[in-house]
C-alpha cells in the first residue's frame, strides 16, 4: 500500500466513523455555521465579564484611601500624593482651616499634592521639616 492509500484510508475511517450530527453544530434544534457557534460560545463568555465590571459589583480597588468601607474617615491611609481639594472634598473641611492652621497662603493651589505644598510655599512645621500629608491628618484630627 502506498503513502498516500494509507493515508486517505486512515482518514476515510476515522470520519465515517463519527456521527453525522456530531459535525454539525446547532441552537435551538437549528444547524449554525462553526463560525457563528465560536462567536456564540466566546460571547457567552465575555458578555456576562463586561456586565459585571460595570457594575458595582466589580471594585477592584476601594473608591477611596481615607474613607473606609462603612463610610468613616481612617486617615491613618492619608497619603502625600492625595491632593489639598481631594482632602477637602472627602473631610468637608474649608481651606480657609488649614489656610488658618498650616499658614497656607491665600491663592495656595489646592490641585497640588500635600507632599509638594511644603517645599513649593517654603511651609515648615515646627521641626523645621517641609510640611507634608502629617500636618494634614493632624490638622483633620483636630477639627473632626
Amino acid at each position: 500500500m502506498k503513502q498516500n492509500q494509507l493515508i486517505a484510508s486512515v482518514a476515510w475511517i476515522v470520519v465515517s466513523d463519527c456521527p453525522k450530527s456530531s459535525l454539525k453544530a446547532k441552537v435551538f434544534g437549528r444547524e449554525i455555521s462553526k463560525t457563528k457557534f465560536s462567536l456564540i460560545v466566546i460571547g457567552a463568555f465575555f458578555l456576562p465579564l463586561l456586565i459585571f465590571m460595570f457594575t458595582p459589583l466589580w471594585q477592584v480597588k476601594s473608591p477611596s484611601n481615607i474613607v473606609n468601607t462603612s463610610g468613616e474617615l481612617d486617615l491613618t491611609n492619608l497619603r502625600g500624593s492625595n491632593t489639598l481639594q481631594y482632602l477637602i472634598d472627602t473631610t468637608g473641611i474649608p481651606l480657609s482651616v488649614f489656610q488658618e492652621k498650616l499658614h497656607l497662603p491665600a491663592d495656595v493651589d489646592a490641585k497640588m499634592k500635600l507632599k509638594d505644598i511644603g517645599q513649593k510655599y517654603n511651609l515648615k512645621n515646627s521641626e523645621g521639616a517641609f510640611i507634608e500629608a502629617e500636618e494634614f491628618r493632624e490638622v483633620v484630627e483636630q477639627v473632626k
